[in-house]
This record gives structure tokens, C-alpha cells and sequence, in this order.
């Protein structure tokens, strides 16, 4: 026994992995081209290119197939320890409202974004939300029509957010398309996708609609190589493309383009088979403000509608709705704005919203975003 135990470790050192070394330790799902650190510890990883059943591959006939679970088994999930034994569907994400549409210049009213995709994703942005229309023979992402706000094709939108998941290879990652034209999954949809490589990472679930009690752990994400979940809002088919999945037969959400900066939470779309409570949510955290007769992003009032007080109201009232539990998604303008990382990092703590823990340090993360707000007016500004 003990032969074999030696032998199985000297294999799984030497163990080539499309031309590297397997990591082992905190690694994610098996994805890395070579160790940073020991093998025996490694808790990053070089380029990400394989999956778990590449290794089973490898390790087929060499050692128990059961011990492929603990090479591939994430510890660190979407940057926290504690979050990768739970439910997908029992974790607060936040969200980039209109993510595309980014730009600094300040006349550019139709923007809701100051940074690009790649700081979004960088500074904890893990849903992304884009609408999409066709422009010139090719999908783009644009503000209501192209002549508004062009943000460019989805193709090279869907390059950087391969980038940013191969580099990250224990991150979980949402995307909800709106897709208002009708444009076809299988003829349309589908080979944007093949070609990015991001449909190998998508996760199909066993069947539609998932119930928000049976969504797999990020754990099981990560370690599955499938850490990618897509949603559409319309024309979404999973008999033609199973990883597109439906966005309101599993998630409703509160009115868009508040004007109330009191975000009075309300249902106000879903449908399907699922009961309301069976649903996920997703918190339309955003504000506007007309201007002759049209609504514009509010991008001065962020530094309230971003900061704690605000975020935490929002989600103390849509939690009766929502079962008792805090949201699951929650969309802002101007993510860079305030403080909405750190006060999702607080929703995805012990204590709940509905019993309105963790008081202090919402107020620590609300002195925290007011200074940020200070010092980024002062950045606008000059």
C-alpha cells in the first residue's frame, strides 16, 4: 500500500497537463498550464486551458478515478473560502447594469459605466448586463439603438470576458443578455458564443426552469469546469441551446428605470411554472432622472444610491418578497461609484438582511464609500 501511495504521488508531481504540471491544492478546476508555488500547496495557477476531465484522461489507469475529485476541488470561490460550499442560488452578485456602456467623457449622456469591462470585473462585478441589437450585419451591444451608444460587437465583448476567466479560474460568472429584437439562439446567438469559448464554459443545468433551493454550489461550478450560468430575457430556447437559459421563469426583478430614489420593491417581471418564492431576484439598483421628458442615468445621486444606507434598504425590502433572503443579483449604474462591492461582500455574510444585521459594519462600509464619493466627485471634477 504504501508503494502505491508513493507511486501515485511521484506520478501526480510529474503529471503533464497540455504541456505543464498539474496543480495541486487551491487551484480551481484543474485549469492550469503550470503551478505558482509548490505542488503541494499551489494557490495560483498560469494560463487556464483544460477542464477536470482532461486530468481524468490523464490519470486514467494510473490512479483511482475517485481521487480526481480532490485534485479538482476548489477551496477559494469568487474570492472567499466560505462561499464555495454554497448554493449558486443562495449567494448576492453584483451586477453592471448596461456594462457596455462605458465612457469618461462626461457629455456622453447615455452612458452607464465609467470603467471598461475588464475593471468592472476586476474591481468584483461578477454579472454582467447588456443589450444587444444587430448593427450592420453584426450583433452589438448598444444603449436602446446604435446611434445612441455603441459599445461595440459582442464578439469582442465576449473576448475580454474570456481573458478575465481564464486568468481567474475560481470565479463564478453571470450573464444576462436582453435580447429586445428576437435575434435566434441556435442561428445567431450560439456561434458568437462557440467561437469565444465561452459556450464550452456555460453551464447546462439537468432541466429548466432550476428552482432557487437547486442551483449546484460554486464549488461544483468551479470544479466542473461550467462557471459561466447565461440568461435571456426573450427568444431564449434551451431545446436548441441548453446553456441560454430563461431569465424570468428563474429570476423576477423590481421595476427598471427608477425614478424614486426610495426603490419601493415590487415584482415586476416574471413568469413560468416556478412559484414566486421558488425564483431568484434581481434588484434594479440603478437611478434616473428625466430631462425633458426623457430619463437619463442619475450619475451625481450614485454617490447615495451606491453607498450602503441605500443598497441595504433596497434588499430589507424586497426580502419579504424573496423569502426571507437577501438578493440574489443586484444591478447598479456607475459600479465604481460608492461602495457596492463591500456592501455585497456584507449581504453575503452570516447575519441577514431581513433582521438587518451587521450594523456597524455597514456603517464603517457607509463613512468608507462617502469618502470614495468625496475623493472620485473631486477626480470628476479636475
Amino acid at each position: 500500500m504504501l508503494s502505491q501511495i508513493v507511486f501515485y504521488y511521484s506520478w501526480l508531481k510529474e503529471l503533464p497537463l497540455a504541456g505543464g504540471t498539474l496543480c495541486r491544492g487551491r487551484h480551481g478546476p484543474c485549469q492550469c498550464r503550470h503551478c505558482v508555488g509548490d505542488l503541494t500547496g499551489c494557490n495560483a495557477c498560469g494560463t487556464a486551458h483544460g477542464s477536470c476531465e482532461e486530468v481524468r484522461e490523464l490519470a486514467s489507469g494510473k490512479i483511482p478515478l475517485t481521487w480526481t475529485y480532490f485534485l479538482c476541488r476548489a477551496t477559494v470561490c469568487n474570492g472567499r473560502a466560505d462561499l464555495c460550499g454554497r448554493s449558486y442560488g443562495n449567494v448576492t452578485f453584483v451586477g453592471a447594469h448596461d456594462s457596455y456602456a462605458f465612457s469618461k467623457d462626461p457629455l456622453a449622456v447615455a452612458r452607464n459605466q465609467r470603467i471598461d469591462i475588464p475593471s468592472q470585473l476586476s474591481m468584483g462585478v461578477r454579472l454582467l448586463q447588456a443589450q444587444s441589437h444587430m448593427w450592420n450585419g453584426e450583433v452589438h451591444f448598444c444603449h436602446t439603438s446604435c446611434l445612441l451608444f455603441d459599445g461595440g460587437t459582442v464578439s469582442d465583448y465576449l473576448a475580454k470576458v474570456k481573458t478575465f476567466l481564464d486568468d481567474n479560474p475560481n470565479e463564478v460568472l453571470t450573464l444576462l443578455f436582453t435580447n429586445p429584437e428576437g435575434l435566434a439562439v441556435d442561428t445567431v446567438w450560439a456561434p458568437i458564443f462557440n467561437s469565444s469559448g465561452i459556450a464550452q464554459m456555460a453551464y447546462v443545468p439537468p432541466s429548466t426552469p432550476v428552482s432557487q433551493s437547486d442551483w449546484p454550489t460554486l464549488g461544483e461550478l468551479i470544479q466542473s469546469g461550467k462557471r459561466v450560468v447565461v440568461f435571456m430575457d426573450f427568444n431564449s430556447n434551451t431545446t436548441k441551446v441548453p446553456y441560454i437559459l430563461p431569465e424570468f421563469e428563474m429570476i423576477w426583478e423590481t421595476p427598471f428605470d427608477a425614478t424614486n430614489a426610495s426603490f419601493p420593491c415590487t415584482v415586476d417581471r416574471i413568469s413560468g411554472p416556478l412559484p414566486q418564492p421558488a425564483h431568484m431576484n434581481l434588484l434594479n439598483h440603478y437611478l434616473d432622472i428625466g430631462v425633458v421628458g426623457v430619463t437619463i442615468p442619475a450619475e451625481f445621486d450614485a454617490f447615495t444610491t451606491n453607498a450602503p444606507p441605500s443598497i441595504l434598504a433596497g434588499a430589507r425590502a424586497c426580502a419579504p418578497l424573496n423569502g426571507g433572503r437577501n438578493p440574489n443579483f443586484l444591478l447598479f449604474d456607475w459600479v465604481d461609484i460608492g461602495n457596492v462591492s463591500g456592501t455585497v461582500e456584507l449581504l453575503n455574510g452570516n447575519a441577514t438582511v431581513a433582521n438587518g444585521g451587521r450594523r456597524y459594519v455597514a456603517g464603517i462600509g457607509y463613512l468608507w464609500g462617502l469618502l470614495m464619493s468625496f475623493y472620485e466627485l473631486y477626480e470628476f471634477v479636475m
